[in-house]
């Protein structure tokens, strides 16, 4: 991440910043100029901006963002109470860690909806199993009263429609 207070009175130089070797410039030199000329016209409110980085930012001896890294930077501009404004703030941060994110969420949801997928073809297939042998009972019942064995009474079992059904056969 990164932080840089322009101010507007000293024509946008650099006053502050995580990034030491951009003191006193109006540009940071790991950024876009777009990247700034966009920070610096804020005026209203908050600006975000998605771009990369064109070298690797360093703090305190610490590799942060790493050349041609995705970020994200947040400008806003500074008022004194008059209302006037004085100044941006600006902070960046790396997208990295959101895109890693991303990808366990991504890794997550897959994984469950395939368990979720997987335990309900299991369902189906053990309710089909179960119907399945309901029915072929149930038609075998059927073929012995065909064959003339009118005495003969259906097993009344399974699920519902199918109980329903082998006590119509034996009425």
């Amino acid at each position: 991440a990164y932080i840089l207070v322009h101010d507007v009175r000293a024509g946008n130089r650099i006053i502050a910043s995580s990034d030491p070797p951009t003191l006193e410039h109006y540009v940071p030199d790991f950024l876009r100029l777009s990247v700034t000329q966009a920070a610096l016209e804020a005026q209203d409110g908050p600006t975000v901006i998605e771009s990369y980085v064109l070298r690797e930012l360093v703090v305190g001896g610490d590799v942060r963002i790493k050349k041609g890294e995705r970020i994200v930077e947040v400008a806003t501009p500074i008022h004194v109470v008059s209302g006037k404004v004085i100044g941006t703030f600006r902070v960046g941060m790396s997208l990295r860690a959101v895109d890693a994110a991303a990808q366990r969420v991504l890794r997550t949801v897959l994984a469950v909806g395939g368990l979720a997928f997987l335990f309900g073809l299991i369902g189906a297939w053990l309710s089909a199993l179960r119907l399945s042998a309901a029915i072929r009972t149930l038609q075998a019942e059927a073929a012995i009263i065909a064959g003339g064995d009118l005495s003969h009474r259906a097993e009344v079992a399974g699920p519902d429609e199918i109980m329903d059904l082998a006590i119509s056969f034996n009425e």
